[in-house]
């Protein structure tokens, strides 16, 4: 395959792999796998960063391995055969579907230098006070002082749950349709029950006892309602600040000030 990477494209690279290992008896299948994988994969990065629109997306290697591995496996299948019937590894499926959801590949299309760099800026503009609030949130976050033992084991849990759900391993239940659908079971005590008015009942599930707790900073900086749009978040707001008692008031702020002003 040396004189082959030279003219042959990753696709027939493929082939030419799949072609040397059925029919001419490689001695050494793994080894010829680890020393041109890179050279057969070529093009799957980009068909990957093509189908989600997301060109500056760096393709970690190890999923790249896999979809080169998948796509060996289709040619090896029209051979009736397969990729671990020559001691080859074996595509794990189960990473396979994260990086067809556009919405999480975005998440995951960052630059860490730039950030860091964003973020130092920014840090630098702080005001004392502001400061202060920074340093006090990082501090929480990096040793978990805000969380309780078995508030850090609840989490755990529940983040557990959250991949096993991901990786379609939770007893959901039974299929559907022809179409193999699934109902994921979710524990009650995550849910609420059917409601009139679904926004009241989570500001009243999330702010219990926010009338005699209003005026407590902690109370509301250990909980949040996460919204997907700005308009939901004023009609949460909306309604949350009709439940207290007093008089409204609004305040305005500022990122610049006008010179002309």
């Amino acid at each position: 395959m040396k004189e082959a990477i030279i003219w042959a494209s990753p696709s027939q690279l493929r082939q030419l792999f799949v072609m040397l290992i059925v029919f001419c008896n490689v001695s050494n299948p793994l080894a010829l796998w680890n020393c041109f994988w890179k050279f057969m994969s070529e093009d799957v990065s980009y068909k990957i960063k093509e189908a989600l629109r997301l060109f500056s997306y760096e393709l970690p290697k190890m999923q790249l391995k896999n979809y080169t591995l998948i796509e060996l496996e289709k040619i090896l299948s029209n051979c009736s055969t397969t990729l671990s019937a020559f001691d080859l590894p074996t595509p794990e499926s189960s990473v396979i579907p994260h990086f067809q959801n556009r919405l999480l590949a975005e998440e995951l299309d960052y630059n860490i230098v730039q950030l860091e760099q964003q973020y130092l800026n920014l840090l630098s503009t702080l005001n004392v006070e502001q400061k202060e609030i920074h340093d006090a949130v990082v501090d929480s976050v990096m040793t978990n002082s805000g969380m309780t033992q078995i508030e850090r084991q609840e989490i755990a849990q529940f983040a557990a749950w959250i991949l096993s759900v991901g990786d379609g391993s939770p007893n959901c239940g039974t299929t559907l349709n022809s179409l193999d659908e699934q109902w994921i079971k979710i524990s009650s005590d995550l849910l609420l029950p059917n409601s009139d008015d679904p926004i009241k009942s989570i500001i009243l599930a999330t702010y219990e006892d926010m009338s005699n707790q209003y005026r407590n900073i902690n109370y509301f900086k250990e909980r949040a309602i996460i919204a997907p749009t700005n308009d939901a978040v004023a009609i949460i707001n909306e309604q949350a600040l009709e439940l207290l008692s007093g008089q409204a008031s609004t305040f305005y702020s500022f990122d610049s000030i006008c010179n002309s002003a």
